[in-house]
């Protein structure tokens, strides 16, 4: 593995596809045989890999351990936007909530870098330029940007056709999602920052 090999951890609807690519997209301009996966329990180390489920083993294989971080309403409307057979009730995402929770609490003292999946949607190009600088590697952040927004056509990105949501029904009222969140305390607030 390349001396900068990084790991994306934490649950997935968080941003971890899009950081996963940034770090791919800038990492290729140093390494063009760079090496990229998900990990499935397979022992296949990547130069940079992403992974959902916590695994203590794969944790010390990397130095560059990135967290995303999204707010977690939006987390949630994802999850129930992405499977709604599975979150069809208040009480589902609830459920979904605490364990998303539980997840970044066992990535979150590995992590290195917590990408901020809210700040990015708001300054796509300044945290492209904020992630290169961790590897100092100089790149053009419009270029990256541009690969970002068009994911679905790169066999290399984990991005499925169905892994955008925005523009599917929500089975659960956006109104009984805001009450659910505003009942949940130990969730990261706006600044993310280590």
């Amino acid at each position: 593995m390349i001396k900068e090999a990084t790991l994306v951890g934490g649950m997935g609807r968080l941003g971890s596809t899009v950081i996963y690519n940034i770090v791919r997209y800038i990492l290729v301009e140093k390494y063009p045989e760079l090496t990229s996966g998900f990990y499935y329990d397979n022992k296949v180390f990547y130069d940079v890999m992403k992974a959902h489920a916590f695994n203590s083993d794969l944790v010390l294989k990397y130095k560059n351990i990135i967290l995303p971080v999204r707010n977690l309403k939006d987390v949630i409307i994802s999850h129930d936007r992405y499977l709604p057979n599975k979150y069809s009730t208040i009480k589902d995402l609830k459920e979904q909530a605490e364990f998303l929770i539980s997840l970044y609490n066992k990535w979150k003292p590995f992590a290195s870098y917590i990408f901020n999946f809210d700040e990015y949607k708001e300054h796509p190009e300044k945290t492209i330029i904020q992630v290169s600088e961790t590897y100092g590697i100089e790149i053009d952040p419009s270029l990256i940007r541009s690969k970002i927004e068009d994911l679905s056509k790169d066999p290399k990105s984990l991005c499925g056709a169905d892994h955008i949501t925005s523009d599917k029904e929500c089975p659960v009222s956006q109104e009984e999602i805001s009450v659910l969140v505003s009942e949940i305390n130990n969730w990261p607030t706006k600044k993310y920052k280590l």
